[in-house]
């Protein structure tokens, strides 16, 4: 992933005024700070068709309701330049049906479920915050850059029990307000 980082982190692009900028640009900072994509960014491009230069139409089903989440009907090529070559792109599919099993038990053990992975962001560096265990006792969310050794955020654990049920006392009251 490191590899594919470097080569989006120095992929031309012409603007609409004409000018030619990197996608980004060395010095510019994002939401963690300097750097090339982190690896939550590059695996997310490397599952999405767009990526290639092609675009995607699910369609409709019988009902005329619209097919989400379904492989997509066709596939035209896009007007937009290919960040990732249809080769790469195929291989990164076969390996995560590969490398993919039941996540639901290790060992006869069963595996914890953190449903705000990737949806919550830290409040000092912005990253997304993930759900991490120690010894399959304490359950909690931890920064994502702070996993990633990316940043050295002061963000410390966040209990998974408090976090996901202060979320749930929000969605069923939304005038709730979250405090610890």
């Amino acid at each position: 992933m490191t590899e594919i980082a470097i080569k989006l982190y120095g992929y031309p692009v012409t603007l609409p005024d004409g000018t030619q900028t990197t996608l980004r640009q060395k010095g510019h900072e994002n939401h963690n700070g300097k750097g090339a994509f982190s690896k939550d960014v590059v695996r997310w491009m490397l599952q999405r068709f767009a990526y290639t230069g092609k675009i995607t139409y699910v369609g409709f089903d019988d009902t005329g309701k619209y097919r989400s989440r379904q492989p997509p009907q066709e596939i035209f090529d896009g007007q937009h330049p290919a960040l990732i070559s249809q080769e790469l792109f195929d291989q990164v599919q076969n390996m995560r049906i590969s490398l993919g099993h039941n996540g639901r038990k290790i060992k006869d053990r069963q595996i914890r479920c953190y449903p705000l992975t990737g949806i919550l962001r830290c409040g000092f560096c912005g990253s997304n915050l993930r759900g991490v265990s120690c010894n399959g006792k304490y359950f909690s969310y931890q920064d994502g850059s702070k996993i990633d050794a990316i940043t050295r955020c002061r963000q410390g654990l966040v209990k998974q029990e408090w976090i996901e049920g202060a979320i749930s006392k929000c969605i069923i009251n939304p005038s709730c307000y979250l405090t610890k």
